[in-house]
């Protein structure tokens, strides 16, 4: 994803500065790609390890984090 903007005149006559983000075509190695996703799910992993040692829970509860801060999303079942 990429990030643009433009700069446009509204109809009061002001310029108005507009950002907007857009999906780019990119080639990469099978390896590289691998490489690049493993980098990031350990990220994740950390940030989550984080999250669940400050926390502090009784034998009888659980914890069901989700993120969805770096554009993670869910998707239904029928999506997939």
């Amino acid at each position: 994803m990429a990030n643009k903007s433009e700069i446009f005149t509204n109809k009061n006559n002001k310029s108005q500065s507009v950002k907007y983000t857009v999906k780019d075509k990119i080639t990469v190695s099978g390896l590289d790609d691998v490489n690049t996703f493993n980098y990031e799910y350990i990220k994740y992993l950390n940030y989550d390890k984080n999250v669940i040692h400050n926390t502090k829970l009784n034998p009888n509860e659980v914890i069901i984090h989700s993120d969805f801060s770096e554009n993670y999303s869910m998707k239904y079942s029928t999506e997939i």
